[in-house]
């Protein structure tokens, strides 16, 4: 069951997935005739969150990032809904899983490391990539997920909370915090994720 309903043109399929911020269901929109991702943040998840996930997309534009359609909020609570580009495919582990040749893989990389070269371009930070946050669309274009830690990269900025994924965090993120946030932490997490495909 969503948080609340959208407007008519949405229409809710039985397709859903669950994220550390919320749970994105998937709808049909029956104006243009495609599917969307509705991303909903859960009761406790703060709404400036989304936004501030919506104010990175909003700065990226790239091949390699889901992008971003509509923004719908809940008439009393004015929590937001975040409609964005329904990636169809599988993400990186599945792809890799089900085996991938080199020729393969080093395009996949290749792709990736588009995605991101993109996002510092735009001045920000992913802070989250990971195999699971990669997905293919229907023409096997992979593209990058999930912008809910994503920061400015100017002027520097640092966390004292190691948010992310252990196996993909960067040595850095063990030091005492706080700890100051650069695109190498990015660099770091396609290292790790190239490993992956490759191991």
């Amino acid at each position: 069951m969503t948080p609340f309903k959208l407007p008519d043109r949405y229409v809710q399929t039985d397709e859903c997935y669950e994220g550390g911020q919320g749970i994105v269901w998937i709808y049909q929109d029956t104006d243009l005739d495609r599917k969307v991702a509705v991303k909903f943040l859960r009761p406790a998840v703060d709404r400036e969150e989304l936004l501030q996930e919506i104010a990175s997309l909003r700065a990226i534009r790239s091949k390699h990032v889901a992008q971003i359609y509509d923004l719908q909020f809940h008439p009393k609570t004015k929590k937001p809904a975040l409609i964005q580009e329904y990636v169809s495919g599988p993400d990186l582990w599945a792809t890799t899983k089900a085996g991938v040749s080199t020729e393969q893989a080093l395009l996949i990389l290749y792709q990736i490391a588009s995605g991101i070269s993109d996002v510092h371009a735009a001045g920000k930070i992913h802070r989250d990539i990971k195999p699971t946050n990669i997905k293919s669309d229907a023409e096997g274009i992979f593209k990058l997920l999930d912008f809910g830690l994503t920061c400015d990269a100017d002027p520097q900025p640092s966390t004292r909370q190691a948010r992310g994924t252990d196996a993909f965090r960067a040595p850095e993120m063990y030091v005492p915090l706080p700890v100051p946030l650069t695109p190498a932490i990015d660099v770091y997490a396609f290292g790790v994720t190239a490993w992956l495909i490759f191991s």
